[in-house]
């Protein structure tokens, strides 16, 4: 009898986590579709993999649209595949030289090893972050830092910014994330919750500071903007230099 609860107790979590981790599940839960089925979105798919083929990715990401009109993009990672969730809002904001340098930053950001832990982190904490978020803001104020907490483990604001200069299209990815941040404060994401929120391209919470009693998991867009900036002005101080060489 005494191995029995025990018992119960370890098959219970693990039915748990294999329910959470099912990204079919997930992706059904927050309406999202795959982008094959639609033309102009296919286009979107071929964009993606020629990117990926010029930055040798071995296995294209699978592309999804996200019903948001908020523009953004949800990242996860199952085992060396990346899924990439671009919202509906992100492909009307954009032209197409803004939209390739976001595919380029959702490979530079999809395609770390810790995007894979996050993801399995945030699959299993995105039931419990929805159930938080009915719940009254005084039970928020003391159990979303340590749902925060959990999810810094694999993500912090130092390596955003390197994962931004790595895919870098310099000025052009600055005015797209700007131009992102901009209509983002304007139009709230609809399937956000706090577990998801590292796992998105532009952190909700990050875009007007957070509240104070949440830990971010990603820098200001100022702060990606100027660091990207600063890596235009890096690649065009050295093309002036190979010019003068070349004469």
């Amino acid at each position: 009898m005494k191995l029995i609860l025990p018992s119960l107790t370890l098959a219970f979590l693990a039915l748990w986590m294999i329910w959470c981790a099912s990204l079919p599940r997930f992706w059904r839960r927050i309406g999202a579709r795959p982008a094959a089925r639609f033309p102009v979105w296919r286009r979107v798919g071929e964009r993606l993999e020629e990117i990926s083929r010029r930055e040798r990715v071995a296995i294209p990401p699978r592309l999804w649209i996200l019903p948001d009109f908020a523009p953004n993009a949800l990242l996860l990672k199952r085992g060396r595949t990346l899924q990439v969730a671009l919202t509906e809002g992100l492909l009307r904001a954009l032209d197409d030289e803004e939209l390739d340098a976001v595919l380029g930053l959702c490979l530079s950001h999809g395609l770390g090893e810790r995007r894979r832990w996050q993801t399995a982190l945030s699959l299993q904490l995105f039931p419990f972050a929805r159930f938080l978020q009915g719940y009254p803001i005084a039970v928020q104020i003391f159990l979303a830092p340590w749902l925060m907490a959990a999810l810094r483990l694999f993500s912090a604001p130092g390596r955003v910014i390197e994962a931004d200069r790595r895919g870098a299209e310099g000025l052009i990815a600055a005015a797209a994330l700007q131009k992102m941040a901009v209509l983002g404060r304007k139009i709230p994401l609809q399937h956000w919750n706090l577990a998801l929120d590292p796992l998105y391209l532009i952190s909700p919470l990050a875009l007007d500071g957070g509240p104070l009693w949440v830990f971010l998991s990603q820098p200001s867009v100022e702060e990606r903007r100027l660091a990207l900036m600063g890596v235009a002005e890096s690649a065009t101080y050295l093309d002036k230099a190979r010019a003068v060489c070349d004469k």
